[in-house]
């Protein structure tokens, strides 16, 4: 049973499955520290979550791909006993390795990979000394495979997705868990700033078989509450993991191309 007293840190909190992932813990009685970008977005939820919730929030605005801005927010969060950490923070580009540039594909990985250990390590240690703590971090279905296209993308989320299961073993015994949330398509804004206006992903983002940010949401901070290693949010995308175990890994790069072309 939370109390009062914990306080729940979400990254990339401004909108789509972060914005939902506080509403959720907001709802368990968490306290919440909303951080993302754009301020006065999160200005907006932190005071629907007070007025419906009864929590306290606070918000700290930082571009997590910075290690200044990273510190920054560490250093706001003073004390407070950040007992739930969701690293949500991050997003896609597609586009050929050349065609993308250098400098936009470095910037993601800072913040789909770099931000999540420079914000995990420290916290991690404090839960470790209250013996209590959840991690959750939003990896993707396209963690489990290649993706031409996404390449930087697709390689980030393995990333986040190994990281975190290497983490709930190392934990294990410690009072803390952690757990990576593996969506698939998603309605959100996500596609709008991957440039992925046409690709048969965007189109499955948009049909009927397509989660809620709040339903993924939902089955993340649920099962990261159960301490569990992995979650994967809905039949299809549960289907699609275990056919990239199947297919020879050229195969299913193969297919992940032409979704993305």
């Amino acid at each position: 049973m939370t109390t009062r007293a914990a306080w729940a840190l979400v990254t990339g909190a401004s909108a789509g499955i972060g914005a939902e992932i506080a509403r959720s813990l907001a709802r368990r009685r968490y306290n919440v520290v909303l951080t993302a970008r754009r301020e006065a977005r999160l200005e907006s939820l932190g005071e629907a979550l007070e007025r419906e919730h009864a929590v306290k929030t606070r918000v700290v605005a930082a571009d997590l791909g910075d290690a200044g801005s990273r510190g920054a927010l560490l250093e706001a969060l003073g004390g407070l006993p950040i007992g739930f950490l969701a690293n949500n923070a991050g997003y896609g580009l597609r586009g050929g390795i050349d065609a993308l540039g250098t400098d936009a594909q470095v910037e993601m990985v800072r913040v789909n990979c770099e931000a999540v250990v420079g914000l995990t390590a420290p916290l991690v240690a404090r839960m470790k000394d209250r013996g209590e703590g959840r991690v959750l971090t939003v990896a993707s279905i396209a963690a489990f495979q290649a993706g031409p296209w996404m390449a930087a993308y697709y390689a980030t989320k393995g990333f986040d997705l190994l990281w975190s299961e290497a983490l709930w073993h190392e934990l294990r015994g410690t009072g803390v868990t952690a757990t990576a949330l593996c969506p698939g398509p998603t309605r959100s804004e996500f596609f709008e700033r991957a440039s992925m206006g046409g690709t048969a992903v965007e189109r499955l983002a948009g049909g009927v078989l397509a989660a809620s940010a709040a339903g993924v949401a939902e089955a993340g901070v649920a099962g990261a509450m159960r301490g569990r290693r992995v979650v994967v949010p809905g039949l299809m995308n549960k289907a699609s993991v275990l056919s990239t175990r199947v297919l020879p890994r050229r195969w299913a790069a193969g297919v992940a191309g032409r979704m993305q072309r």
